[in-house]
C-alpha cells in the first residue's frame, strides 16, 4: 500500500493555525478522495499548541503521527500539508509501479497546475515538488534534486495532477512566469475541493502577510 508522507510540524501558533486551515481545505480532503486505500504518515511537532486540533482534522484518513519519520518501506509520496492531489494520484502512481517491478527509485508527477491570485493555470514542473520514491525517505533531498535516489522516472498527464497553492508572502523567484500560464477552468478538476472557500482563505493569509516558508520546526534529513 501506497504511504503518503505529509510535514506538518510547527511550534508557532500563528503559523501552526494558517497551515491547519490549508489543511483542511487541501491535502485532507485530496488523501481522504483517493480512490484506492493509502496510508499518512504525518510528522508533528509535539510543541505544536494547536496538535490535538490537527490530529482531529486528520481523523477521516488512515493516519500515523509520528515526531521523527520511520524506516521508509515499500512506495513512499512525498505531498505537503498545502497541497492538493487529484483523486486518482496514488493509482497512478501503482498502476506504473507494476507490482514493484519496474525500474525506477523516483516517480516524480510533472503536470500539474498552480493556484494564483485566485486563478488555476496549468504548467509542468519538472523539479520533483510532486514525487514518490521506492524504500527511500521522499525528504531526503531538496526540490529540483530527484537523481539523487537513482533511477527517476517523470510522468506526464493531459490533465493536471496536482495544485501547488499559492499563499501568504511567498518570495520563490520560481513564481516568475506563471501567473502568463494557461489558465483552466476550475470545475473542471479537482471536484474534492472547495475552491471558493480556499481562494477566500488564501486572500485572508496574503493580506495577513503570513510567510509560507517559515517552518520553525526543522527536519533533520
Amino acid at each position: 500500500m501506497l504511504t503518503f508522507w505529509v510535514r506538518s510540524s510547527y511550534s508557532d501558533s500563528r503559523m501552526s493555525l494558517h497551515r491547519l486551515e490549508l489543511s483542511k481545505l487541501t491535502v485532507i480532503p485530496s488523501i481522504a478522495a483517493q480512490t484506492i486505500p493509502v496510508k499518512v504518515i504525518l510528522k508533528v511537532s509535539n510543541a505544536d499548541p494547536h496538535l490535538k486540533e490537527r490530529l482531529d482534522a486528520w481523523g477521516k484518513v488512515d493516519m500515523y503521527p509520528v515526531f521523527n519519520w520511520p524506516e521508509p518501506v515499500g512506495i513512499c509520496a512525498r505531498v505537503d500539508d498545502d497541497d492538493i492531489i487529484s483523486a486518482n494520484y496514488a493509482n497512478e502512481i501503482e498502476l506504473i509501479d507494476g507490482g514493484g517491478e519496474a525500474g525506477w527509485d523516483c516517480l516524480t508527477m510533472v503536470t500539474g497546475s498552480i493556484l494564483i491570485d485566485g486563478i488555476l493555470r496549468k504548467m509542468n514542473h519538472n523539479k520533483s515538488m510532486f514525487l514518490a520514491t521506492r524504500n527511500q525517505s521522499p525528504f531526503a533531498y531538496k526540490h529540483g534534486e530527484p537523481e539523487k535516489w537513482g533511477v527517476v522516472h517523470r510522468l506526464t498527464h493531459e490533465t493536471p495532477q496536482w495544485v501547488w497553492v499559492r499563499h501568504g508572502q511567498n518570495k520563490s523567484p520560481e513564481l516568475k512566469g506563471y501567473s502568463a500560464g494557461k489558465s483552466i477552468h476550475i470545475a473542471d478538476h479537482f471536484p474534492h475541493i472547495d475552491f471558493s472557500k480556499l481562494i477566500m482563505l488564501c486572500k485572508h493569509l496574503d493580506s495577513a502577510g503570513q510567510d509560507v516558508f517559515c517552518r520553525d520546526v526543522q527536519d533533520a534529513k
